[in-house]
């Protein structure tokens, strides 16, 4: 493209104007769709797009609470510890790193195997970055006070 426009001003007029304005019109709708894909694909969050994220997470949270239930759990509750805080350091997960991230606790009472589940579950879900299950007690009756300690 730069070599027609310095024929043209060298005072060469070469063949071929049209074709050269349809491949910038193309080279620009081009341009345009990786420029969507990208941000549609990448980790930065926009203001936009945080009713998304909110959605995003009350489905994760709906999604491992249901894990927990079908195997015959019970789950106590959620507590959001943060939104879009930034992590102890850059992470790279699922091909992409990331540098901010929403914090959350589910507190449940299951078996050791619906743990098992639950965290293979998370890790290939693409909205986690990272997971952990932290054991508080072996026995039910040492975590709820059913009154009979009374």
């Amino acid at each position: 493209m730069y070599s027609y426009y310095a024929l043209t001003v060298a005072g060469i007029n070469p063949p071929g104007k049209q074709y050269l304005t349809t491949l910038q019109i193309c080279q620009f709708l081009f341009g345009q769709a990786c420029i969507l894909v990208y941000f549609g694909m990448s980790n930065c969050q926009t203001p936009s797009q945080g009713i998304w994220l909110w959605g995003s997470m009350k489905d994760l949270l709906k999604k491992s609470a249901l894990t927990v239930l079908d195997r015959g759990g019970a789950v106590r509750g959620f507590v959001n510890i943060g939104r879009e805080q930034p992590l102890p350091y850059r992470m790279r997960r699922h091909m992409e790193y990331h540098t901010h991230g929403s914090f959350w606790l589910m507190h449940y009472f299951s078996n050791p195997m619906t743990s098992k589940v639950l965290i293979d579950q998370l890790k290939l879900d693409a909205r986690v970055v990272r997971c952990n299950v932290i054991k508080v007690t072996d026995r039910l009756n040492e975590m709820v006070n059913t009154g009979e300690n009374l």
